[in-house]
């Protein structure tokens, strides 16, 4: 009901979760993981704005603050 598409991006400066507009495509938030590594792995949603985000090295609990 946000309107909103949670995505990956993985880039030199590692992987990072993207928070998108589904309307116009416009990059709401953008947050690095930490993981040197792409994740292959969907993110599990919370109970909240937040999310839970794993990958071969690691696992990072992202929310809206």
């Amino acid at each position: 009901d946000t309107g909103e598409l949670v995505v990956n991006d993985h880039g030199d400066a590692g992987d990072a979760v993207v928070v998108l507009d589904i309307a116009s495509g416009e990059e709401r938030a953008r947050v690095a993981t930490g993981s040197p590594v792409q994740s292959v792995v969907f993110p599990a949603a919370g109970f909240g704005r937040d999310l839970w985000y794993t990958s071969f090295a690691g696992v990072a609990h992202v929310r809206v603050a």
